[in-house]
């Protein structure tokens, strides 16, 4: 229960933003007064001398007249009383979430009869929602928590909004509130990073509207979610790497200061370029040590790929591994309890878990840092050491496209960054290309090898080609 503040002859009309503020706002000494939503300009609180609380409902509607033209006419409906407990709201009043939803549908009601005539269609965001989770079974699942996650906490709000109407203003301002923690009660602010998620999903479904024609009469590369993305504070460019000439250092000392599993994993990343995401996830039954390949489920997150476009039943990619890399996953197989799960086991012991299929090791970064400090080097991270592969690839083999491969860049990327049109992951399954990687992942490993034996220098200041640079800089990674 919530008791009314005492009358005050002149209150203030700040905005109201929930059901606790719109039961504190006080009331006028006579008559009434009417509290504006922090958000929804047609949405208001009336509260009267009396106590009374009411929801209201203010729009403007352009009324035909005889002559053909148009009158203004300011609507303002009392259409629920406030309820006094917002969870059990008794007879004749309504819930501040229902009362929101009662504007935003009647303002729809308008904005639709404004559109009729035009032969244009108008989805509101919540629409072009229904339409993204239509077909949400096509996402991978990562896609469609993240989705759903940034719907429910963020766009939500804008549910019953046109799209057409939330123009680039509109959408600054989201990103700003998101930025600055002002976007809702409680909550810190987001790093650029954060806020691109949720304008990312705003992109798309601005983008699903222009594909249903159902944006009105915006242009078809109208998207403000694009257009505020760029204007977003820029991204930290991810340039590090073990600094070459100290990587036979560092790949040394990790067997005395990291465990077994965060050294193994070093020096896997080293070896293959793999991204984070499936190196996290590889399993013993998942490397064919007769063909020396690992096999990757095609959906898997880090591949890469569109799960909407790969076909049900296809086949894993196969990535050819290096004698080196297999002999390390060899021996944590030997050690291993299940020789069929996880490469990254945790192995038990004293405050451990014990070794099975659902439990793994998965962040090194606590280890590597210790054997940075050791070894005196800047400290590096897993996308660092998928760098270090490329460079030493790109420096001793000499073969981008080969090296991209491995890496599994996106088949777009990869073709514009090699210049030929029409490489696609079905190439990477052709003989051709399998002897391919396999000389690149081959000559990596001699390179390792010839500098642990001091055959071999590296150079710190080996550039990587501008084509891979830009690679590491883009979504694809």
């Amino acid at each position: 229960m919530t008791m009314n503040p005492p009358p005050v002859d002149r209150p203030r009309l700040e905005p109201f933003a929930g059901i606790r503020q719109a039961q504190a706002k006080p009331a006028p000494g006579s008559g009434y007064v009417e509290y504006p939503h922090a958000e929804l300009p047609s949405f208001r609180l009336r509260v009267h001398a009396s106590g009374r609380r009411q929801w209201v409902l203010r729009m403007r509607l352009e009324e035909l007249q005889p002559d053909g033209s148009y009158r203004t006419k300011d609507l303002r409906k009392a259409f629920a009383d406030v309820p006094k407990d917002d969870r059990s709201p008794g007879p004749g009043a309504l819930s501040f979430a229902d009362a929101m939803a009662y504007v935003l549908a009647e303002r729809k009601k308008l904005e639709m009869a404004k559109a009729q005539g035009t032969g244009k269609q108008r989805w509101t965001l919540g629409d072009a929602w229904k339409r993204r989770i239509g077909g949400i079974s096509q996402l991978r699942a990562a896609t469609r928590v993240k989705d759903e996650k940034d719907w429910r906490n963020y766009l939500s709000k804008f549910e019953g909004e046109l799209l057409d109407t939330l123009d680039v203003t509109r959408v600054e301002r989201f990103a700003a509130q998101m930025l600055d923690g002002s976007f809702k009660q409680g909550m810190k602010p987001l790093a650029p990073d954060t806020v691109r998620g949720p304008l990312t999903l705003l992109g798309t479904l601005y983008n699903l509207a222009h594909e249903n024609d159902a944006a009105g009469d915006r242009p078809k590369d109208w998207n403000p979610a694009e257009i505020v993305k760029k204007k977003l504070p820029t991204k930290v460019q991810r340039r590090g790497a073990v600094p070459l000439s100290r990587l036979r250092d560092v790949w040394l000392a990790a067997d005395t200061v990291c465990s077994s599993w965060a050294r193994d994993q070093l020096r896997l990343y080293v070896l293959t370029g793999l991204r984070h995401g499936l190196m996290a996830e590889v399993r013993f039954d998942e490397i064919d040590f007769a063909e020396g390949v690992i096999l990757i489920p095609p959906a898997r997150p880090g591949t890469k790929r569109r799960a909407r476009d790969i076909k049900a039943g296809a086949t894993p990619l196969k990535l050819p591994l290096s004698r080196m890399a297999l002999s390390i996953f060899r021996s944590r197989q030997e050690a291993a309890k299940n020789k069929s799960g996880p490469v990254w086991y945790l192995t038990g012991g004293l405050g451990g878990r014990g070794n099975n299929t659902a439990s793994k090791h998965s962040d090194p970064r606590s280890n590597w840092k210790n054997l940075a400090a050791w070894c005196d080097v800047p400290q590096f991270l897993r996308h660092d050491l998928r760098r270090t592969f490329a460079t030493i690839g790109v420096a001793k083999v000499k073969d981008l496209m080969g090296i991209s491969l491995l890496m599994l860049h996106s088949s777009d990327t990869l073709a514009q960054a090699v210049g030929i049109p029409g490489v696609t992951v079905d190439y990477m399954q052709t003989e051709e290309a399998q002897d391919r990687m396999r000389v690149c992942a081959e000559g990596v490993a001699t390179t390792i090898k010839d500098l642990l034996a001091g055959a071999a220098q590296l150079d710190d200041n080996y550039p990587l080609p501008a084509e891979l640079a830009e690679l590491f800089d883009d979504a694809d990674e």
